[in-house]
């Protein structure tokens, strides 16, 4: 886990640790299994991380609105049943 720089993966070095990991079928198996493994164990870092910077006041957190949202955002019930509506339509 690094910050981010002007170049790709060049970035001071925030944690580095080793991952352990099982051979699983070929190459391509194995390299998928351990990109998930660094994946949801750097999400766990990066959690911790900010969860500290919170609680010493280094960062704050904000609610959002949904208001003006670009992109993704629950529908309303409306637009839920619209949505409904349509997919069955195409079935």
């Amino acid at each position: 886990l690094h910050f981010v720089s002007e170049q790709a993966d060049q970035g001071p070095i925030i944690l580095q640790k080793k991952i352990n990991y099982r051979k699983r079928g070929d190459l391509w198996s194995t390299m998928y299994d351990i990109k998930n493994i660094m994946s949801l164990d750097c999400a766990r870092e990066i959690k911790k991380i900010i969860l500290e910077l919170k609680k010493i006041g280094k960062i704050k957190s904000f609610v959002q609105s949904a208001e003006g949202a670009r992109f993704f955002k629950h529908p309303k019930d409306e637009e839920k049943r619209e949505l409904e509506e349509r997919f069955k339509s195409k079935k």
